[in-house]
């Protein structure tokens, strides 16, 4: 039985990357459940870059205080982060894969929710327009 998730305070939590996010963590649980302790490195970095994904939705699209401004150049660079975020995953998702044949549907699962999480990051940067980009 799974719990029931509280209510959304802020506006980034209804998102459907976050969402999405939120599931590729609970896949990254029943990894852990489920492969030997040789390939909890893969699923401790997988999750890292989960956490790491999480925070640049939340700052990627933050809702500001009265007066507050927050700069398109800052908006971009959390976006960014989160993008290349979501390719670090695909190459661990890639290592897991070739590390072992347990979890294979979780990793096809994990890649799917990666795609869909990076097109919203691409979405949201194209948003900003070029103006906001920093110099990579």
């Amino acid at each position: 039985m799974r719990a029931t998730q509280p209510e959304p305070i802020y506006a980034w939590e209804k998102r459907p990357e976050y969402a999405w996010n939120n599931e590729f963590a609970r896949m990254i649980g029943r990894l852990l459940a489920m492969l030997p302790e040789r390939c909890h490195i893969f699923l401790h970095n997988l999750a890292g870059q989960a956490t790491l994904i999480s925070n640049c939705i939340a700052m990627g699209n933050r809702e500001t205080a009265p007066g507050e401004c927050v700069s398109p150049a800052e908006l971009h660079a959390y976006r960014f982060i989160g993008w290349h975020a979501t390719t670090t995953v695909e190459r661990l998702l890639d290592d897991l894969s070739r590390a072992t044949l347990m979890g294979q549907q979780e990793v096809a699962q994990g890649k799917a929710l990666m795609e869909r999480i990076r097109h919203e990051f691409e979405t949201g940067l194209h948003e900003l327009g070029p103006a906001a980009q920093l110099n990579h």
